[in-house]
């Protein structure tokens, strides 16, 4: 049985991956939470649950052994940028302290900040703008400049992640249920066909395992995560998608698209780093290894509308 931790397990993404590993066989599941309410949780076999303070060196005692694997999902953000950089500091030396086989770090897709162009890939050059991306940056550059010794690294950009438990869609679907049809109305009208850079959390953590389950070794490398290939991927497909699942009827106006320069001028006024209202991510190089997506990214988007139908709706 093989060991893997995981760092920010109670948190939205962890605990849907820890409910998908507990369904591989072969693994010794070790979940590590800073604060939850994991106590009322029925004992499972394979599962243990730590807690403990990750800013603290001594967190790691008895935890973290030679040959496990590590992976980190955690990030504070009560933290300051600089505390968070310690904390990764001391994980990454606790991993090469303790002879870790593997850490997969989950980075996300935005630090790219603002740069020109369409398609993001791992070659783009980072310019992060705000103090999430340049905190997130800044701890992707201590895996990836680090002295090269025996753990392998694995870092994934998972772009705007949605699912049970997450934050993104939720200001869509409140918009969908509670505002106005002509607010609503305007506001399909504006956003029309941008990008809306989504993935589904069961996508995620399907690239995570698969990197849990690879036999291959991994050098300090860097993928995508992303469903930017869906044709749905953009606010009117999601709109729709949602709109369907809660039960709404589509706008009887004929819609009318906005410029997408209107709507990146707005972007800027509001000083996003990201002002392009067509950038696409690419996954092409996590699909080049191997990896599948089992969900379409319409039946995620499907599902996660039925959590919030209101069959009472008229």
């Amino acid at each position: 049985m093989e060991k893997i931790i995981i760092t920010g397990a109670s948190g939205f993404v962890g605990r849907h991956l820890v409910s998908a590993l507990m369904n591989i066989d072969g693994f010794n599941v070790h979940a590590v939470v800073h604060r939850s309410n994991w106590e009322a949780t029925p004992k499972i076999p394979r599962l243990r649950i730590h807690r403990r303070d990750l800013s603290r060196p001594s967190c790691w005692e008895g935890l973290i052994e030679p040959g496990c694997q590590l992976v980190n999902l955690a990030y504070f953000r009560h933290l300051t940028s600089s505390d968070n950089i310690r904390v990764m500091q001391g994980l990454t030396e606790a991993c090469g302290r303790h002879g870790v086989k593997r850490l997969i770090h989950c980075s996300s897709a935005v630090i790219v900040g603002k740069v020109p162009g369409d398609v993001i890939t791992e070659e783009t050059r980072c310019r992060p703008v705000t103090s999430y991306e340049k905190t997130k940056w800044v701890i992707e550059n201590l895996l990836l400049q680090r002295p090269p010794h025996d753990l392998e690294t694995v870092i994934l950009r998972p772009t705007a992640v949605f699912g049970t438990g997450g934050r993104n869609l939720v200001g869509l679907i409140g918009d969908l249920l509670s505002r106005s049809r002509f607010y609503n109305y305007l506001k399909s009208c504006l956003y029309h066909r941008r990008a809306m850079n989504l993935v589904a959390v069961n996508t995620l953590v399907e690239a995570i395992a698969f990197f849990v389950k690879s036999p291959r070794a991994f050098d300090r490398e860097v993928f995508i995560v992303s469903e930017d290939e869906c044709p749905q991927n953009n606010f009117r497909g999601v709109e729709l998608q949602l709109m369907a699942g809660l039960k709404i009827p589509d706008y009887r106006l004929k819609r009318v698209g906005f410029p997408p320069q209107v709507l990146a001028a707005l972007l800027r006024l509001t000083g996003r780093s990201n002002t392009n209202p067509q950038r696409r991510y690419s996954c092409d190089k996590l699909l080049r290894l191997g990896f599948r997506k089992r969900t379409s990214f319409g039946a995620a988007l499907a599902a996660y509308a039925r959590t919030y139908a209101r069959p009472e709706f008229t």
